[in-house]
């Protein structure tokens, strides 16, 4: 599971240097791992490890063909793009994601549970406050909060 921010600065080359405990939680080996990128949602970009990215393929499986699931499907595939840490741990960002997600140089990498996310600085500062932070957050926590506790106590 992928927890936490950490705020970063890409380099002239557009690689970004990953948490070390983030790559510590690959299942592969420490020097060239795959991951996989794609467009996220609210203007991000979504990093994968294979089989969290083949799980989210497979829930794709699910949808009912539609206009709307072959756009998004198009979409989807058509913005990944599979990229492989160097000897220290970086990842060449591509530049159609980085431009889909606004991305500068400073960055905010956030673990949200089965992914990692990658923010531009300024857009994440942005999306935080419309987030309205403490009433949708709380009210978001007591729902799941109520949910967990009223399973453990059945």
């Amino acid at each position: 599971m992928f927890y936490g921010r950490y705020d970063h600065t890409l380099d002239s080359k557009k690689r970004l240097t990953l948490p070390a405990r983030f790559r510590e939680k690959h299942p592969g080996s420490q020097g060239g791992q795959v991951w996989f990128l794609t467009r996220g949602y609210d203007d991000c970009i979504f990093m994968f490890t294979p089989p969290q990215y083949e799980e989210f393929v497979d829930r794709m499986e699910e949808d009912e063909i539609s206009m709307e699931s072959m756009d998004f499907h198009r979409e989807f595939f058509g913005s990944t793009s599979e990229v492989t840490t160097d000897s220290q741990g970086r990842v060449l960002l591509p530049d159609h994601l980085l431009e889909l997600a606004g991305v500068s140089k400073s960055v905010v990498v956030l673990g949200v549970r089965s992914r990692i996310e990658i923010w531009d600085l300024g857009r994440h500062g942005d999306h935080s406050k419309s987030f309205e932070a403490d009433d949708q957050y709380r009210q978001q926590f007591r729902k799941i909060y109520t949910r967990r506790t009223k399973r453990g106590s059945e």
